[in-house]
C-alpha cells in the first residue's frame, strides 16, 4: 500500500480516513493485532476498531496509539516549523510578541512598586 497522499484535494473526513488507514497499515507492519495495540496503548479495543474503520478518535487516544507504535518522532514534528502564510501574519506575530513583552514589563514594574 502506498502510504503517501496529498491533503490538498481532500475533505477533512477523507483526511481522517487516510490517517486511520495509514496507522492501521503501520500496526499491521509492526505485526500487532488490534487487541495487542489496545493493550499496549491503553486505548479500548472498541476505540481502536472504530478509529481504523471510521477515522474517529480523540486526540489523546491517537497520541497513545502513535506512542505504542513507536511513532514519537512523528508526533514531535507534527506542526513544527509551520511557516507564516503571509508577511502580514509574521508582522502580526512580531507585534503580538512585543505587546506581550511590554505588558510583562509593566506588570513586573507594578509588582515591584506594590
Amino acid at each position: 500500500m502506498d502510504m503517501k497522499f496529498s491533503f490538498l484535494s481532500k475533505t477533512p473526513g477523507e483526511i481522517q480516513l487516510l490517517i486511520a488507514e495509514r496507522v492501521a497499515e503501520i500496526r499491521r507492519r509492526r505485526g500487532l493485532s488490534p487487541q495487542t495495540l489496545s493493550r499496549k496503548s491503553g486505548v479500548s479495543l472498541e476505540a481502536v476498531q472504530r478509529f481504523e474503520q471510521s477515522g474517529e478518535i480523540t486526540l489523546l487516544s491517537l497520541i497513545k496509539i502513535a506512542t505504542a507504535l513507536n511513532m514519537n518522532d512523528e508526533l514531535e514534528h507534527l506542526f513544527e516549523d509551520v511557516p507564516p502564510l503571509s508577511i502580514e501574519e509574521e508582522q502580526a506575530r512580531a507585534i503580538a510578541s512585543e505587546i506581550r513583552e511590554c505588558v510583562y514589563d509593566m506588570l513586573s514594574e507594578y509588582m515591584t512598586a506594590v
